[in-house]
């Protein structure tokens, strides 16, 4: 197991001389395999962060012990282990922030339209009265860039 490199400006072990050593108030990670004792077979693999309940490396080692215990009682039973939440993807999460802005800020009132405006929405194939608030669409242009900068 190991911590996160810590950040210089929010981590209290930042000044450390071997920040990685230091457990106290950082992220931990873990790598295990956990195999069947008896036929070898895969049961569980897990390179990724820890929940971030757990700080110290006392409380990573509890965990993987306990979560080693589970999935092989488990497997002897014949039951479906559950698995880690790891939480929401990058997409899922801007999904589900787009759709809680759409609950806060309402489609805008329909607004009456001259027969030229009219015109030119039926030949676009429009809907001139189907208007989002200008904060969702400026939330959606924002994450898209920022998914199509950062996220690969």
């Amino acid at each position: 197991m190991r911590s996160t490199p810590c950040h210089k400006a929010t981590c209290p072990n930042a000044k450390a001389k071997h920040p990685r050593k230091k457990f106290d108030g950082c992220r931990v990670y873990a790598r295990y395999t956990i195999t069947d004792p008896l036929t070898g077979k895969l049961l569980e693999e897990f390179n990724g962060a820890l929940p971030p309940h757990i700080t110290t490396k006392t409380a990573a080692d509890t965990y993987v012990n306990q979560r080693f215990a589970l999935v092989i009682e488990e497997h002897q039973r014949g039951g479906k282990v559950p698995t880690i939440d790891r939480g929401l993807t990058v997409k899922a999460a801007t999904q589900k922030y787009i759709a809680d802005q759409r609950r806060l800020f309402p489609a805008l009132e329909p607004f009456k339209t001259s027969d030229f405006v009219r015109r030119t929405h039926e030949r676009l194939n429009t809907d001139p009265n189907s208007r989002e608030h200008e904060i969702v669409g400026k939330i959606e242009l924002l994450f898209r860039s920022w998914r199509s900068t950062f996220v690969r």
